[in-house]
């Protein structure tokens, strides 16, 4: 191709909205950065804060649940309601960690 025939990339902007030309140089950067394995999830503090209240209300219960109802002494309801949201789940954890360490038996 001839010499003069190329376009430098300054003369390809001239005449081109200054803010416009920056929006889309920094748009080819980031799809280059993207090619290149070096985007990440941008996150926000309202969406940090977001995902901190729902993963707070939900308790870490295994696929292996059940509801039942159950009736407990009023303290270790108490007890545990005052360790805040999750209380249940909880619950769970300290039975199945008396289970595993032998503290109650499990039907086999």
């Amino acid at each position: 191709m001839p010499a003069e025939s190329q376009t430098s990339a300054t003369d390809f902007w001239k005449g081109v909205d200054p803010e416009i030309a920056q929006f889309e140089q920094d748009l080819l950067a980031s799809i280059a950065q993207a090619k290149r394995g070096e985007f990440a999830r941008v996150h926000t503090p309202e969406t940090i804060a977001a995902a901190r209240r729902v993963s707070a209300s939900t308790p870490q219960e295994t696929k292996t649940s059940v509801p039942i109802q159950l009736k407990l002494d009023q303290r270790v309801i108490t007890a545990f309601k005052a360790t805040g949201t999750g209380w249940e789940a909880r619950i769970n954890a300290t039975l199945l960690e008396a289970i595993e360490q032998g503290k109650l038996q499990t039907l086999r």
